[in-house]
């Protein structure tokens, strides 16, 4: 579907961790096409990239450590892997003051945490992360859903630990020129060389940029290459997926399901 939509000149970019498509047609992608293809779509991505990303699934608040210092574990899943990973925060899990429902200093009700300022990793990890911020930085627990469906990346997140570096923790970004570089390149050496180090440069913030390399990455899955043949260019580790007989006239009929979306172009 990925090579349907960039070969009818159709934009796709992954823009602050979210899934982008602009249809050369102009039109507005339905949310409902978009919801149910929008998954397959980003493995197609992340897989013929030869990286990985984390999704967001789940928080905990407790004390960690000999020092039972109060923090934030938050849990993802890597989309191609569909491995777990984590990143812990320091957060305050005690009141600030005294209310009917305990004193201060007491625990907050399980899942309820703090950040006391600014300067805290997890403040600076949601400013990342392009989301708005609560009315009270004691109130993020109320919005943890919001982390739901962006894609993550780490520095470091290759090396094979679960633990996911807190302080590089960004969603990920890939231009729609990036995309076409990689997708709807002939199969020469210097367009998949070009890809590669263009590519490098781009998904950190700038102030991010130096380690940028560590990002997670692996090899092409069969996600890409299910239902095409290939053509190995072994100097690189390249896989060019071929279209087979049966998938052209499966593409066919996608192809006009397509136009019922976006126009002909």
């Amino acid at each position: 579907m990925l090579i349907r939509l960039l070969k009818k000149g159709d934009e796709v970019s992954i823009d602050l961790g979210r899934l982008a498509i602009r249809p050369k047609s102009k039109k507005v992608v339905p949310q409902e096409w978009l919801s149910e293809h929008s998954d397959a779509i980003i493995k197609d991505i992340l897989s013929g990239l030869g990286i990985d990303s984390y999704q967001y699934y789940d928080y905990g608040a407790d004390f960690y450590g000999t020092k039972k210092s109060g923090g934030v574990t938050l849990h993802f899943r890597s989309v191609v892997k569909r491995t777990h990973a984590y990143a812990i925060y320091n957060a305050d899990l005690s009141r600030s003051r005294n209310t009917v429902a305990g004193k201060k200093g007491g625990r907050l009700p399980a899942g309820q945490f703090r950040i006391n300022n600014q300067r805290w990793g997890f403040h600076k990890f949601w400013e990342r992360s392009g989301l708005k911020f609560p009315a009270r930085l004691s109130s993020f627990h109320d919005y943890m859903g919001n982390l739901k469906g962006i894609l993550f990346i780490a520095d470091g997140s290759d090396s094979g630990s679960e633990r996911l570096d807190k302080k590089t923790l960004r969603p990920l970004s890939v231009t729609a020129e990036e995309i076409e570089r990689a997708f709807l390149a002939d199969n020469s050496l210097t367009g998949f060389s070009q890809k590669a180090d263009n590519f490098r440069t781009s998904l950190p913030d700038k102030e991010l940029a130096p380690g940028h390399g560590k990002q997670g990455s692996q090899t092409r899955s069969n996600t890409c290459s299910s239902r095409h043949g290939k053509a190995v260019n072994r100097s690189r580790g390249v896989v060019h997926h071929l279209p087979t007989p049966e998938t052209l006239a499966l593409e066919e009929e996608h192809e006009k399901w397509l136009e019922g979306y976006f126009g002909k172009t």
